[in-house]
């Protein structure tokens, strides 16, 4: 499958010779290339699913997906003046278009740019791939053309088996991917090149994502992600001076994230909000205190806890602090 950056987007090379839908339980991860799906179920099963409906030329035209039942997604596929790979995407979310994706390709035929757009044709912003050999380097970028993101995406017959996000200059976080089934197996943070934290993942039988321990370099457990229907709901650190951290996250019908809850010790100490294009691509994360004032704001990026002086974890270029002095 191929994935578009925040959003997801994944496309699979499959061959029908009429036309038809099948379900698949497992989204491979594949960077950048045109993505696969795996394990075939019945239409009803529960957990996360994928119904692929193919056109009579093999080439997807839609797809659904599931989670427990629920339609939590449905993206429609166009192909340009009958090419066999796709040229743009519409993305439904609760019913509603939200978003349109531009796919730019090299004369080979992989995809080099992916330009955002919102359902009234306003970019929001842009995706681009390098390819070498086995690895391809891509970078995320905002409406006014600034790098945002980076990742290096690493392969095993054309599925993405690593992957490493460089979020800024001293951070590095090294994800492994399970090539069957798209599943996370492994999450390693570096900062400055030194091992800082590391993370476990459970999943229930159907293999929807339950929870994430995080260690620290000496194999401590010392937090924790807690998940429903695939998003995640809570978050808690216990640090060895006793203090303790929480957020909590809401999200709205097309689940996005709205706002997250952030408290220290038991304590609300800031609520952050997440102001989004109509596309739910984000303009920037608010911090409001419990009173209503306006404690900074963190364009292009998604925060929800931060240092005790209010500075996000990652170093965000143009983070505008209001509330000066530490926060608890």
């Amino acid at each position: 499958m191929r994935h578009f950056c925040r959003l997801g987007l994944l496309f699979v090379a499959v061959s029908f010779a009429i036309a038809e839908t099948h379900s698949y339980r497992y989204e491979l991860k594949t960077g950048c290339n045109e993505p696969r799906y795996a394990a075939e179920i019945p239409f009803d099963s529960g957990g996360p699913r994928f119904d692929i409906e193919t056109d009579a030329k093999g080439r997807i035209v839609r797809v659904s997906t599931y989670e427990n039942g629920n339609k939590i997604k449905e993206t429609i596929y166009h192909y340009e003046g009958g090419a066999s790979r796709v040229t743009d995407a519409d993305f439904y979310l609760a019913g509603e278009l939200t978003t349109t994706v531009r796919v730019e390709r090299n004369t080979k035929g992989s995809v080099v740019r992916d330009d955002y757009l919102t359902r009234d044709g306003n970019r929001t912003g842009y995706f681009t791939c390098e390819y070498s050999g086995d690895r391809v380097e891509a970078t995320s970028f905002n409406l006014a053309g600034k790098p945002v993101d980076h990742w290096t995406f690493f392969f095993s017959q054309d599925v993405v088996v690593r992957e490493i996000h460089t979020p800024d200059d001293k951070t590095s976080i090294e994800v492994t991917y399970s090539s069957n089934t798209g599943q996370v197996q492994s999450r390693k943070q570096y900062q400055n090149g030194i091992l800082t934290s590391h993370n476990s993942f459970t999943y229930d039988s159907n293999g929807s994502l339950l929870r994430e321990d995080i260690y620290d370099s000496n194999d401590r457990w010392f937090a924790a992600k807690e998940y429903a229907d695939e998003l995640r709901i809570r978050e808690i650190y216990k640090f060895l001076n006793g203090g303790t951290q929480e957020t909590r996250t809401t999200y709205d019908a097309k689940r996005f994230a709205t706002e997250a809850t952030f408290s220290w010790n038991d304590r609300l100490i800031c609520t952050f909000k997440f102001d989004r294009f109509s596309n739910g691509v984000l303009k920037r994360t608010l911090a409001v205190g419990p009173n209503g004032d306006l404690y900074a704001e963190y364009p292009d990026h998604y925060v929800d806890k931060v240092n005790r002086n209010g500075t996000a974890l990652d170093d965000i270029k143009g983070t505008v602090i209001y509330k000066q002095g530490n926060w608890w």
